[in-house]
Order: C-alpha cells, then sequence, then structure tokens
C-alpha cells in the first residue's frame, strides 16, 4: 500500500488567535489561512504543556509530562519514539530540520537524519529562519520522490525577534513606530529595539543589538503603547513565519506531491503578552493565550471543503491521529489515540465514528490544568510519580523554594470558557461542585499517570553545555 508523505510543521509560540482562520483580522497568515481553507482546523488544540522541551516531548511520545517525564531542558534523552518507529517499519524516511541543537539531545534518537541550524555558520539576525527553510526546501527537492516524514520546526515568533533582511525596514515604517517613536527610542531597554537605518538599510550590528534587548522584554514593565509595540514585533514575526510556510508547502505543489502529503501545522504553545499582566510562557502561565494552539491538518485524498473540530483535543493526539489517516493500524497502548472520526464527521462524510473525547491536560512541574468541556481548571501540581530520587527531590525542594519566595500559587482558578474565553473571571467559588469534578479528574490523571518509559541515557556534559547555551541566546537565564 502507498502510504501519503507527512509534513509536521510546528511553529514555535505562536498564538491561534493571530491567525486569520482563527478570526485575526490583520492580515497576517495569508499562506496558513490558504491551507486552512481546505483543511480541518481544530478549535480548542491544546498543548500538553506550556513551554518547549515537554511540549515536544508530548507531541513525540504521544504522553502526558507525567508519563515520559520531561519537565524542562535538564532532562535525559528519550528512546526512539514508538510512533516514529512505527513509520519507519512502513518505509518512511524520517528527516528533521530544526533550529536548536537540543532537539538532537533528547529526540534525535527518534529520526533517521536530524539537521539542526546551530551546526552551520549562520547570521541568525538576518538569516537564520530562511536558511533553515531553505534547507528543507533542498532536501524536499532530492527526496521527495521516496515516502518521507518531515518534521519542521521554526522559531518565530519566539523572542528575540530576529527578521530577516527587508522586515526591519517595514517594522521600521509602521504607523504605530512613527507615532510614538520618540517615547519608543527613549525607553531604556525598548530603545535599542528600533535601530536606525543607514541608507534604508539596517546595519548587521544594530540588529544584533536589537536582539540582545529583546531578550528582556519579559523583564520589564512596560506600558499600554510599549506592549502594543511589542505585540506589533511578535506579529511581524508572524508574517515572517507564514511566508517561510508559504514557501514549503509551494515546494510541495511544485514538486507533484502536494496531494499524496498530510500536511499538519500546529505550535509547541503561545505566548502571554500582557492578556494577564506579563510577557511570557513557561512558568506560571497556564492561560489559554498560551496552552490553546492552531492545529491545522491537511489530508489528501479529501474534498477541499474546510472542516472544524470544536471538541477539545490535546497534543498527545497529533502524530496518532496523522498516522491513522496515513492508512496505518495504531496500537492500542498509546495515551493519545486517533481523531479521525471527528475529523472525518467535520467533513460531513457519513459513518464517521465520533467517539466521544477525554478531558485534556496541561502540566507542568509547578502546575497542571484540565479542560473538560467549557470549563477549565489551573491548580498547583502536586505529583505522586517520579522517575527518581533525585527527580523527587529536586521537585520538593523546588516547591519549598516557592513557598519562602512567595510564588507558590495555591488558589484554584476555574474558568467558564464559553462565557468567558479571556479567563477573566475566577469562578472557584461559587462553582465549587464544578471545581470539585475537575480535581478529582487530576486526581485520577496522578493515579493512572506513572512514569511509562525510561529516558535512555543521561546528557553528557558536553550536551548539557551546548544546550544551556542555546537556551541562553533564546533568552532562558
Amino acid at each position: 500500500m502507498q502510504h501519503p508523505n507527512i509534513l509536521l510543521l510546528v511553529i514555535d509560540t505562536l498564538r491561534a488567535d493571530y491567525l486569520g482562520c482563527y478570526g485575526c483580522p490583520d492580515q497576517l497568515s495569508e499562506n496558513i489561512d490558504q491551507i486552512a481553507h481546505s483543511s480541518i482546523l481544530f478549535e480548542s488544540a491544546y498543548s500538553a504543556s506550556n513551554f518547549t522541551a515537554p511540549a515536544f516531548a508530548s507531541l513525540f511520545t504521544s504522553l502526558y509530562p507525567a508519563q515520559h517525564g520531561v519537565y524542562d531542558f535538564k532532562i535525559k534523552a528519550l528512546p526512539p519514539s514508538p510512533l516514529l518507529e512505527l513509520l519507519k517499519s512502513h518505509g518512511y524516511y524520517r528527516k528533521a530540520v530544526v533550529d536548536f541543537g537540543f532537539f538532537k539531545s533528547y529526540l534525535g534518537e527518534s529520526f533517521d537524519d536530524m539537521e539542526s541550524l546551530t551546526d552551520l555558520t549562520v547570521n541568525w539576525s538576518t538569516e537564520g529562519p530562511l536558511v533553515e527553510t531553505q534547507r528543507a526546501i533542498e532536501w524536499l527537492e532530492q527526496h521527495h520522490t521516496e515516502p518521507f516524514f518531515l518534521f519542521l520546526h521554526l522559531s518565530p515568533p519566539h523572542t528575540p525577534y530576529r527578521f530577516p533582511k527587508g522586515y526591519y525596514e517595514n517594522m521600521m515604517r509602521s504607523d504605530l513606530f512613527a507615532e510614538n517613536a520618540a517615547e519608543f527610542r527613549s525607553h531604556e531597554t525598548l530603545g535599542p529595539l528600533f535601530p536606525e537605518p543607514v541608507d534604508d538599510r539596517i546595519p548587521t550590528e544594530q540588529i544584533d543589538r536589537y536582539n540582545q534587548c529583546s531578550r528582556e522584554l519579559g523583564r520589564i514593565a512596560v506600558d499600554g503603547n510599549h506592549a502594543s509595540f511589542v505585540k506589533y514585533l511578535y506579529s511581524v514575526e508572524v508574517k515572517v513565519v507564514d511566508d517561510l510556510v508559504g514557501a514549503v508547502v509551494n515546494t510541495l505543489r511544485t514538486l507533484g506531491v502536494l496531494d499524496n502529503t498530510i500536511v499538519s501545522l500546529s505550535s509547541d504553545h503561545g505566548e502571554e503578552l500582557w492578556d494577564h499582566g506579563s510577557f511570557s510562557h513557561g512558568a506560571s502561565a497556564m492561560y489559554n493565550e498560551v496552552i490553546r494552539t492552531p492545529w491545522i491538518l491537511s489530508v489528501p485524498g479529501q474534498d477541499e471543503t474546510a472542516g472544524v473540530v470544536d471538541e477539545n483535543v490535546s497534543h498527545v493526539n497529533i502524530l496518532p491521529t496523522i498516522i491513522d489517516l496515513a492508512g496505518i493500524e495504531m496500537p492500542d497502548e498509546y495515551l493519545g489515540r486517533s481523531v479521525r472520526g471527528h475529523v472525518e464527521a467535520s467533513k460531513g462524510l457519513s459513518g464517521a465514528d465520533e467517539k466521544p473525547l477525554p478531558p485534556v491536560y496541561c502540566e507542568t512541574a509547578r502546575l497542571i490544568s484540565v479542560v473538560d468541556g467549557d470549563y477549565k481548571l489551573i491548580t498547583p501540581n502536586q505529583r505522586t510519580s517520579f522517575r527518581s530520587r533525585k527527580e523527587r527531590i529536586r521537585y520538593r525542594l523546588g516547591r519549598i523554594k516557592q513557598r519562602f519566595t512567595g510564588s507558590e500559587r495555591r488558589a484554584l482558578e476555574l474558568y467558564d470558557l464559553r462565557a468567558d474565553p479571556g479567563e477573566k473571571r475566577n469562578l472557584a467559588k461559587e462553582r465549587r461542585a464544578v471545581a470539585e469534578c475537575l480535581l478529582s479528574l487530576i486526581r485520577d490523571y496522578h493515579a493512572g499517570r506513572g512514569p511509562a518509559i525510561e529516558a535512555a541515557r543521561d546528557l553528557t556534559k558536553e550536551e548539557e553545555d551546548r544546550i544551556k547555551k542555546e537556551l541562553e541566546g533564546l533568552g532562558y537565564h
């Protein structure tokens, strides 16, 4: 049987509500919207965590963090993903093109070849995303005649906001910048974000300074105008990554393989842009601007009308669904299961089997949330299962530190997402019965989520040092 190719596009830090197909009016995502026009759009797709490492571990293992054990970048290397091993057994060549080398440390064993941009000599300020995309395109041009699974991870719109040449100049010409230029330039941290053009171009050394300062965005207090401009920078990054997505999809079209390729587009998490008072993801960011993501799925052989799945789905469902739609039988032992029946029902196909979907969870070492129907609960994470004594001690020391520093989050938060999609009104005290019901789901989650896999090996000191350096480049300290 000839199975379709698979393109797995994951865009770092992309919020669903900055895409036109999810209701954004700003025309930032022409190419992504074109894909969505004839695809299945998942209205309520949730990441399994609120930042990169655990989110990708869940995506590729179809397990929640309590099972795969990845909560941060201080991780062991995961063994080969059974899901990707299944693809290999059906003749797929598994290729990954990623921006940072830390992917090699904990996901590299799941691919036949993983290419990291950090292995190349690249001017990150102006060329990084373009080079990464071009490498993926060149690989497709050389290997499109064989069944492939291509994972492409694109870093925009993650900070620091690095724009390819041409986008900086467009940024400087914005009405928002023109109206507030003097105020922006006088700001201690935001000022260096606005380089001075020389002959209508931005010198590389100024762009490098811009990148350094943009790492500090999450650590500064800003007023309304400053926040508006940072949001504008984010929107420019969305436009950048939309152009990159368009280039990859157009390559598939030119090569004549788009009609035989499943295209999945999602993000690992979103970004809080002061929606709840801060600029961040990870840490205590558990609201929907961070954990609700786009998921757009294009399936060859189905009619070109768009379909919409309204039910809550998790990233642990993504690969099982893709594999099922590729015509490969999925074993029963995976936590994440295929939502193919809901995909087919969204297209109006007769006989679609829409089995009820379970609640979806999002977990970090500090917090856990559950979404069931219209309700969402956020609460401190009372972990009960640990991979090792060292991990248990580290978790408990972290909790003690939170108590002493006052950063521990004790209050329950309950939201009715249908009536209050912005999560502004905490209903935990008003609807105690609902909160207790969702708390019982979290207790059940912990009771049935012991470690399911063992890490293959500890990271070497060289790998740890490289990951630390790369994370510092992303603004993590």
